[in-house]
């Protein structure tokens, strides 16, 4: 009589081993794979807001170009940080060209102040919005040739995250630079 076999139903306990293994190290992966990406999204956040901040200064230069022709904008030196008390320049306030660049770099540096309920938060500005952040206006020092002497370079620095683990530092300096002119 031959021998019958018996149909094998279900599953043995190796198969739902290597199929949990299998399952864990996909998604370990797809786990890394997202911390690369907010890393990424957060990389090029700071570098959007670096680069509207720089455009923003330039647009204000050129709004005021009596300031920038009495080098009131050069701040390589650092005469305006955000412990420099500034005249307010906005509204009706009437200012020379020399407090209104100094308003404007106070505000980009270090953001918009608002009074509320006799408290003063700070809300934007490049110390608050990018870790690490920079401001840095030279004298046309870099810029490429251009027929008008009044030009100037800002730039924008900040820390940025690493993505990649086997990069050595913790973070990289990184910098957005533009030429402006009159």
């Amino acid at each position: 009589m031959p021998l019958l076999k018996k149909k094998q139903s279900g599953f043995s306990m190796i198969e739902v081993l290597a199929s949990l293994v299998v399952i864990g190290v996909g998604m370990l992966g797809l786990t890394g794979l997202q911390l690369m990406s907010m890393k990424s999204t957060n990389n090029a956040h700071s570098r959007n807001i670096a680069s509207m901040l720089a455009f923003e200064l330039g647009d204000r230069m050129r709004a005021n170009p009596e300031g920038v022709e009495n080098g009131s904008y050069d701040n390589t030196n650092g005469l305006v940080s955000c412990d420099t008390q500034v005249s307010f320049c906005r509204g009706d306030t009437s200012c020379t060209a020399t407090e209104l660049a100094k308003f404007d770099i106070k505000e980009i540096l270090c953001g918009m102040s608002k009074d509320q309920n006799d408290q003063t938060t700070t809300n934007g500005g490049v110390k608050n919005l990018l870790v690490g952040g920079q401001l840095l206006i030279e004298d046309n020092t870099g810029c490429p040739k251009i027929t008008t002497s009044n030009k100037s370079r800002i730039t924008v620095s900040w820390s940025e995250s690493r993505i990649d683990e086997r990069q050595t530092e913790i973070a990289q300096s990184k910098n957005v630079r533009i030429c402006t002119r009159l």
